[in-house]
């Protein structure tokens, strides 16, 4: 089954012209139990095709899971957002927190995987042909650097109230902020580690792929 998929598979990667040749299917006659499995087979086509699809893999699920984690700890930090008659609280920035950190690094993976499948001649992607070309590990480091600069401010802030305060109780209020502080920190540190292991796929693949 796999077989028959990758041909098809490898002919779209490769831009190659595919047709449908009308056939006509007959009883093969044989008295046995078909040899195909449903959920067996199923699963291993599925998973043949995923293993090909790095993007709806591990890129559309990494940054949704992104937006919404990040949208979610800054709404709990910033606004007051209510459900069912209930005010979303720190458990929900928390939770905001974990979605959009474990996002970005499926985010990662998939742009990885991508690479490597281009650097190595496996598939053909133009968003990321183009990412590999105009790819500087500088601009990636201050994007992470940002993240990670905004974090800390935002964490900055909430000890010199703690200090100034004699290390009085933190409110809610502040406590949402540290967990929002907190992820922009723990995603800008991912970001600029990642930015240096594609620095490293692009030089050491770089020869093979021109």
């Amino acid at each position: 089954m796999e077989f028959a998929s990758e041909m098809i598979i490898r002919a779209a990667q490769e831009r190659v012209r595919i047709s449908e040749v009308p056939t006509s299917l007959r009883p093969d006659g044989r008295d046995r139990k078909p040899h195909l499995r449903t959920w067996r087979d199923g699963w291993r086509h599925l998973r043949f095709m995923l293993l090909f699809s790095p993007a709806w893999l591990f890129l559309v699920p990494g940054f949704a899971s992104v937006a919404i984690g990040l949208g979610l700890t800054f709404a709990v930090a910033f606004a007051r957002i209510e459900m069912f008659g209930h005010r979303l609280q720190t458990h929900f920035a928390l939770l905001g927190s974990a979605i959009a950190l474990v996002g970005l690094q499926v985010a990662l993976l998939g742009v990885f995987a991508k690479t490597l499948f281009v650097l190595d001649g496996i598939g053909k992607s133009q968003g990321i042909e183009r990412l590999i070309e105009g790819f500087r590990l500088e601009i990636a480091i201050a994007a992470g650097a940002l993240a990670f600069l905004a974090g800390t401010f935002i964490d900055a802030r909430i000890l010199i109230h703690w200090l100034r305060t004699a290390g009085g109780e933190l409110g809610a209020g502040f406590t949402n902020l540290a967990i929002f502080g907190g992820t922009l920190i723990g995603l800008g540190v991912e970001i600029i580690f990642s930015s240096f292991f594609v620095s490293i796929l692009k030089s050491s693949r770089t020869k093979r792929w021109v």
